[in-house]
């Protein structure tokens, strides 16, 4: 990717992450999400070792973005509560913030011959950690955590709470930063 194909991209980007932030209500405090993406990385670019261009990771904060409108328009829908759909909105647009950290940890893994699984486990506690530090409260981290290998995990073995089926199912919902479905989601997973 050269840097004008990559700006280009981030124009586009900019503007879904823009739309679905504007389909959250104003009682979301969206200064801890943003500071949750810049602290994880996304608004950066990542450079390849012979220093080119290699990537961006701002596709993961429109995913989380995406992955948010969704998870509060199903929350509202059912729950309520309005505090309980906010928390999971919130939850839902954090739940990838670590996601440049854990895969760097998982390459570096991968170079040295290492226990690829063990490096997901520890990037899990590593994530609960970085979004403890920032200031999420536990009940939004055990909710940004039911995404993912952990909350299939949780999903499978029946100890989540509805509140943490709708972030897992929002996140199951969104492909990149495009809502689709579950089905096509997981289509495009196996590709």
């Amino acid at each position: 990717m050269d840097a004008r194909e990559c700006l280009a991209d981030f124009g586009e980007i900019l503007k879904a992450i823009h739309h679905y932030l504007n389909l959250l209500p104003p009682e979301i405090n969206l200064q801890p999400v943003l500071r949750a993406w810049e602290a994880g990385g996304l608004w950066n670019f990542g450079w390849s070792e012979d220093g080119k261009l290699a990537r961006h990771w701002l596709n993961a904060a429109a995913h989380q973005a995406a992955v948010g409108a969704l998870a509060y328009g199903i929350a509202a829908s059912i729950i309520p509560v309005p505090q309980s759909a906010t928390r999971i909105a919130t939850a839902a647009l954090v739940h990838d913030a670590y996601k440049r950290r854990e895969y760097e940890a998982l390459e570096r893994a991968k170079q040295n011959c290492g226990d690829l699984p063990a490096a997901n486990r520890q990037a899990d506690r590593e994530s609960e950690r970085f979004l403890r530090n920032i200031g999420f409260s536990p009940r939004i981290i055990a909710l940004a955590q039911a995404t993912g290998d952990l909350g299939l995990k949780y999903m499978m073995q029946g100890w989540t709470t509805l509140d943490q089926q709708i972030v897992f199912y929002a996140d199951c919902c969104v492909s990149n930063y495009d809502i689709v479905g579950y089905k096509k989601r997981f289509d495009d997973l196996l590709i």
